[in-house]
């Protein structure tokens, strides 16, 4: 009777590793066929023919001659699916955002960020202009030490 209950307990722990072996594989294999999936989907930028491929309505927005490469960085930051075109039949070329309807309202917050960054940089004078200034000053008042030193030793003698 012992040996009996024994060999089922075995039977029944045997089983148990088997279906959760099972189980764990089957769920391994779900994973990775939704991994795939993910991959296969394309965010961020990409070309104008495959956003509008997507079918889920296309605007777009005018971002300046600068903001070719600039304005890219705003919407990758955002996770925004768009494409950046080069309208050349304008004087001067205009620079196009092509962005999916759905995301419109990040697209104006990514817009506006992205004017009040350019604008912020506008007002601040770049580094390297703030060092030329600092050079200038540190020969300037070097200059002035050189003067006050032989002003005072010719007073001196």
């Amino acid at each position: 009777m012992q040996e009996e209950v024994s060999e089922k307990t075995i039977a029944l722990i045997i089983k148990g590793t088997k279906l959760t072996g099972q189980g764990l594989a089957k769920a391994m294999s779900l994973y990775l066929r939704h991994r795939q999936k993910v991959k296969a989907m394309h965010h961020g930028k990409m070309k104008v023919k495959k956003l509008l491929g997507m079918d889920q309505g296309v605007s777009m927005i005018d971002v300046g001659e600068d903001g070719y490469r600039d304005f890219g960085q705003y919407a990758k930051k955002y996770n925004i699916d768009f494409a950046l075109e080069k309208d050349t039949d304008s004087d001067p070329p205009k620079f196009i955002c092509y962005f999916k309807g759905r995301d419109a309202d990040v697209i104006s917050l990514a817009f506006k960020k992205y004017v009040s960054d350019k604008e912020n940089n506008r007002v601040k004078p770049s580094i390297r202009t703030k060092l030329e200034q600092f050079k200038q000053k540190s020969k300037d008042l070097a200059e002035k030490l050189d003067k006050t030193k032989h002003l005072h030793q010719e007073q001196a003698l």
